[in-house]
């Protein structure tokens, strides 16, 4: 089956509709992300990966429900997830993207805010694994977060950068004793908040009408200052708008907090793109020691 037959299958079988016509997106870094049109003015996204993604996929839709469920931040809706015996296509709706001039960013913060505020009694974890980019993350619930980061966050991405070279045995032995004083910088018992995952600016689509959808989630339950700490790396968020979240939450600054949720984030681009990372995590780890 070719790709054009594969999208004509999942378009008839999701939207009831034969597709007019496709442009391809930007932003596609681990799957191809297509934009579909059909008649009658319909459209949707599509993300196209081989059948040995499909959890990929899987997971981002069940990603997306969560936070849909939520309500507080707009997400693209899940329309279906499509399988050939080649492979699998999630269909989405297509969201009409405005001009980043028109963004109401501290309206986003107090609506990420919202998103944090308490979703349930203090345990961490997600209903299911997902993945962080194209690297799985654990997220078996526990009750203790050190004792979550330790064992779901940073040890599997630790253990990963060792076992193909990207650290030698000082690093490792460095980011070890991170890990065993991490109760020192995080809390064990922090509010349990739905978190995005993945809260880096190129997930964060302004839409026609000023406001900020999300995309490309990795959820988990967890310290609402995780995905802070993420929204500070990779290009960041308007300080307008990281103000707006810490005034409606009530939070202090958490310097030690950020650094740990960073880390992660570093260790996983460490693994994902090589050794330009390195020095990132090395920074972060010396802060931590």
């Amino acid at each position: 089956m070719t790709i054009d037959e594969l999208i004509v299958r999942a378009c008839t079988s999701i939207l009831g509709l034969e597709p007019s016509g496709q442009t391809r997106l930007s932003g596609g870094c681990i799957h191809e992300v297509l934009h579909i049109e059909c008649p009658e003015g319909t459209s949707c996204v599509m993300k196209l990966a081989p059948i040995s993604d499909r959890d990929i996929l899987a997971a981002e839709s069940e990603n997306l429900q969560a936070l849909a469920n939520h309500g507080a931040i707009r997400v693209p809706a899940v329309l279906g997830l499509h399988e050939s015996e080649t492979h699998a296509v999630l269909v989405l709706e297509s969201l009409a993207v405005g001009s980043m001039g028109d963004a109401r960013w501290e309206e986003f913060g107090q609506a990420l805010a919202d998103l944090h505020s308490a979703y349930g009694p203090e345990r961490y974890g997600f209903s299911r694994d997902n993945y962080i980019g194209r690297t799985p993350q654990v997220n078996a619930w526990t009750e203790d977060w050190v004792e979550f980061n330790i064992q779901c966050r940073i040890s599997p991405q630790v253990v990963r950068a060792r076992d193909t070279g990207l650290l030698d045995s000082s690093a490792t032995a460095m980011l070890d004793a991170v890990m065993e004083r991490l109760d020192r910088f995080i809390p064990r018992n922090p509010t349990a908040s739905l978190l995005h995952g993945d809260l880096w600016s190129g997930n964060a689509l302004v839409l026609e009408t000023g406001s900020i959808a999300l995309i490309d989630p990795a959820c988990s339950i967890g310290d609402a200052w995780a995905d802070m700490a993420m929204m500070r790396l990779f290009g960041g968020f308007p300080a307008g708008c990281q103000d707006a979240w810490r005034s409606a939450l009530g939070f202090k600054e958490a310097d030690d907090r950020v650094a740990v949720y960073q880390l992660y984030h570093m260790l996983n681009h460490l693994n994902l793109f090589g050794g330009s990372y390195l020095g990132g995590v090395m920074e972060l780890a010396g802060r931590l020691s």
